[in-house]
């Protein structure tokens, strides 16, 4: 595993944020309606990997009614930037980053990660391996 420092930040750059990626490590995508709706293609990270920089002031928390975290956006842009998820299924205390978010990552990165595709919309969150249905996300 070799992690890189990058950088991120919203569309307005009044958040920005830097953290420690493996590239070479899975990222996620996954087919329920927030994920659909939002294009949410991101990768975990642990807390410790992820450090909130600047005006969190415009910093703005989604949360849809479940126990699994929330969601962070800019007020003033819109831009998603990033999930939250305390302990829970998901393992260890993590944020989820939004890969389209990270401002230096190369497109030859991006096309070189890997994804794993989960079945949200069932409420199963197993693992989709059906490539007609990979197609749609």
């Amino acid at each position: 595993m070799s992690k890189k420092l990058f950088h991120g930040s919203c569309h307005c750059a009044r958040i920005k944020y830097d953290l420690y990626l493996d590239v070479n490590h899975h990222t996620n995508k996954c087919n329920c309606t927030f994920c659909q709706k939002n294009s949410f293609w991101s990768a975990k990270v642990p807390i410790s990997d992820f450090v909130l920089h600047k005006n969190q002031e415009t910093k703005k928390v989604y949360t849809n009614g479940i126990e699994y975290g929330y969601f962070v956006f800019c007020d003033h842009c819109g831009c998603m930037l990033f999930g939250y998820s305390p302990k829970s299924d998901w393992g260890e205390e993590c944020y989820s980053i939004r890969i389209h978010t990270i401002d230096d990552i190369s497109i030859e990165e991006m096309n070189t990660m890997p994804i794993k595709y989960y079945d949200g919309k069932s409420d199963t969150w197993a693992e989709i391996t059906d490539l007609e249905i990979i197609k749609t996300l």
